[in-house]
């Protein structure tokens, strides 16, 4: 890989997880939402990964957006997550893969992409065992990888 990936184990979090069967179909709660959704491998890994930022990492509930529309080019596509900073401005970008989906380049471009219109300083990939997290560089189109991923305190503390 040309970057670093961090190793990230959510398997704690599984058992937070509330599944429930309605008529053959897996449904996990969704408490950002506010209802049951569709428990494929990346929804699972984008609630575990929710657990993890607000328990492990102290991002506070109502700062973070779940799967809402973004634009761009003239397509529409949904992001993972976003969370916005004590001002109310998108402050980091996240998407979740499948863990059978190995975080690429082909990943970065497609959160890059995203982060065009929204203008965030953070992307995180994460596919539930790993994950990938860089401060972006609109000005020369670049990014520079993060090593950890900083508590909330932490984040707010460099970007004020």
């Amino acid at each position: 890989m040309g970057f670093p990936m961090l190793r990230l184990d959510l398997l704690p979090y599984q058992n937070r997880l509330k599944i429930q069967n309605e008529k053959g179909v897996a449904k996990v709660f969704d408490k950002f939402r506010k209802k049951y959704v569709v428990a494929d491998p990346e929804e699972l890994v984008r609630q575990m990964f929710l657990f993890y930022l607000t328990e492990e990492k102290g991002f506070p509930a109502g700062r973070i957006s779940v799967e809402k529309i973004v634009r761009y080019s003239n397509k529409y596509n949904r992001y993972d997550l976003l969370i916005f900073d004590g001002n109310s401005r998108p402050q980091i970008l996240i998407e979740c893969k499948s863990p059978m989906v190995a975080l690429t380049q082909i990943s970065i471009n497609q959160i890059m992409r995203y982060n065009t219109q929204l203008k965030c300083p953070y992307i995180i990939l994460c596919n539930g065992t790993h994950v990938f997290m860089a401060q972006v560089d609109f000005v020369n189109s670049k990014y520079k990888p993060y090593f950890c991923i900083p508590n909330y305190e932490e984040l707010e503390a460099v970007d004020n």
